[in-house]
């Protein structure tokens, strides 16, 4: 497809995510929705934890430990996060 539209971004991106194997269009496509998927489900279940900690339903701690993970980790998802939706982090 690069050939007829100058745009290798297919390419770079099928690169990334097999490297070493034949794979199809529909194997790269699969592992971008597989990995949009769990990011809206992470994003979804921490929003769901800030709303609970912002009304004092829950505390920091408390978020952490009910999904096996330390304060430290926690934070730092959350910082992950906030770059992600302020598009201030680029990440595929």
């Amino acid at each position: 497809m690069a050939i007829f539209t100058n745009d290798k971004r297919f390419e770079e991106v099928q690169n990334l995510y097999i490297k070493g194997e034949e794979s199809t269009m529909c194997d790269v496509l699969d592992n971008i929705v597989a990995q949009s998927e769990a990011r809206g489900e992470v994003r979804g279940e921490f929003n769901i934890f800030y709303k609970q900690i912002k009304k004092g339903i829950l505390t920091i701690e408390q978020a952490a430990n009910s999904i096996d993970i330390s304060v430290e980790q926690f934070f730092s998802v959350v910082l992950v996060l906030v770059f992600i939706i302020e598009e201030k982090f680029p990440i595929f």
